[in-house]
């Protein structure tokens, strides 16, 4: 059973791998002037979302227009917004929400856009000065239905930033293989048209990003990873355990949902894997020669953390690789436990 594991899940990895040195660089950016919407929803977002709106301020790409939905703040997040730069320009829009949860307050802000060119964001990232620019560009440029933009984490969350190093070698290596089984909401590009040929299970509380990408792929569209340093956007940690477990179970609540056979298979492998690295914690306490076991986790997984860490110029945070490496496997089979409890998206 540990070799068969193994031998698939060193496949995979070989896979995705392969995938990542196979994408391709992007062409320089051009200009532009396409009208374009950045569309966001947000809830209990006071902490971050000044942030969020400075730099979006900052855009080269001005022909952009920003619609914020907000999903029944408690807190001073419309208040904020109201302070921002971008609205007192009347470059910014805020709604509230007719509906309950991200997706509905998302499909809300499509409808409100005049443009046809759509980018989401988040509140909890910071953009860089050329995001737009970048990734209207690439859109453009590459012809796809769905554009996947480039995500990394601030240093200040090594751990956290570990584990992402892992999500993006993933997202990046399987589009580079055609065949794409992860994006975040967070930096995406589509149309209009085509967000509303697909089905993003508004029944089901999370999975914005991932029920767009799997429709997608459904209806036979293409999906583009644009592969520019000037579109990578920095999202914030979480800064504590209950928020970080509570958005972990939030993004593992929505794989049972999955139809894509690849995004299943992918996550049902990587899965096994760390229930088997267990039982061999498990095991080592009789037998501790299948250790060695763990340390073959290791090496493999370095075959794709190494060149992403060196793309996203995250080199630094591999000393705490042996570190997640042993924590990993807990950590995914708690938050599969936890993602069979009710979710929401925001309290």
């Amino acid at each position: 059973m540990i070799t068969v594991v193994f031998t698939l899940y060193f496949i995979f990895i070989i896979y995705i791998t392969i995938g990542f040195f196979r994408l391709p660089k992007e062409k320089p950016l051009e200009s532009y002037d396409e009208k374009v919407t950045v569309v966001m929803a947000v809830k209990n977002e006071a902490k971050t979302i000044k942030n969020c709106l400075e730099s979006l301020s900052l855009q080269t790409y001005r022909e952009v227009e920003f619609i914020i939905v907000d999903d029944n703040s408690s807190d001073e997040t419309a208040s904020f917004i109201r302070l921002s730069k971008l609205f007192s320009l009347g470059r910014l829009r805020l709604i509230h929400a007719t509906g309950e949860g991200k997706k509905r307050a998302i499909k809300q802000a499509i409808s409100e856009a005049k443009t046809n060119i759509i980018l989401t964001a988040d509140a909890d990232v910071s953009y860089p000065r050329t995001w737009v620019e970048a990734m209207v560009s690439s859109y453009l440029q590459s012809g796809a239905d769905l554009v996947i933009g480039p995500v990394k984490m601030s240093r200040e969350y090594p751990l956290q930033c570990m584990e992402y190093l892992s999500i993006m070698g993933i997202t990046a290596g399987s589009a580079g293989n055609n065949n794409p089984l992860m994006c975040n909401a967070c930096s995406m590009a589509f149309s209009k048209e085509w967000y509303n040929k697909c089905d993003v299970q508004l029944s089901v509380p999370s999975g914005d990003d991932m029920f767009l990408l799997e429709s997608t792929k459904k209806l036979g569209g293409t999906v583009h990873f644009c592969n520019s340093g000037e579109a990578e956007v920095t999202i914030k940690g979480s800064d504590s355990l209950k928020e970080f477990f509570r958005q972990r179970a939030r993004w593992t609540s929505k794989a049972p949902h999955y139809t894509d056979l690849s995004i299943i298979a992918s996550g049902a492998l990587v899965f096994a894997m760390q229930c088997l690295m267990i039982g061999i914690y498990i095991m080592s306490f009789w037998n501790p020669a299948l250790l060695v076991w763990v340390a073959a986790k290791y090496i493999i997984d370095m075959l794709i953390l190494l060149p992403t860490a060196i793309r996203f110029k995250k080199t630094s945070v591999l000393v705490y690789s042996p570190i997640v490496a042993l924590y990993y496997p807990i950590y995914v089979v708690l938050t599969a436990i936890l993602s069979l409890l009710p979710v929401k998206w925001k309290n």
